[in-house]
């Protein structure tokens, strides 16, 4: 997740089971359409707890080692921790990349303007508030 002071970080949060799954069709839409990030200068880091089954949790190493982009929370991943996940997402960024100026957190199920959510995180790194669209 280093890199540029510029980058903005675009936290995704995801249920550990459905890593595999999303990872793949997120990535792959980036191929089919030839997106760059680094003229939108973003980072993705998908948020999620630990696996409950043995099959899961080998699946998400898996994930974390080849693709790198994975933060795995020391809880486990159910609805009632999702305050936990944000929060560990949020201080993941703080700590690990305190040169980030601004980080839009998502849902795993949201597509997204890659344009104007560049735009919105430099214009929120600008004014150093918060933002939400309702």
């Amino acid at each position: 997740m280093g890199g540029s002071s510029n980058a903005a970080s675009f936290a995704v949060h995801q249920h550990a089971m459905e890593v595999q799954r999303i990872n793949s069709l997120i990535k792959e839409r980036f191929e089919q359409n030839d997106i760059p990030q680094e003229p939108y200068r973003f980072a993705l880091m998908f948020v999620v707890g630990k696996a409950s089954t043995l099959f899961y949790k080998e699946l998400l190493e898996n994930e974390v080692n080849n693709y790198g982009d994975i933060l795995v929370a020391d809880f486990e991943d159910t609805y009632k921790n999702l305050t936990l996940k944000n929060l560990a997402g949020l201080r993941y960024v703080l700590v690990a990349c305190p040169e980030v100026p601004a980080v839009l957190k998502m849902d795993d199920d949201v597509a997204w303007n890659m344009e104007k959510a560049a735009m919105l995180a430099n214009f929120t790194a600008v004014t150093n508030k918060i933002h939400c669209a309702l």
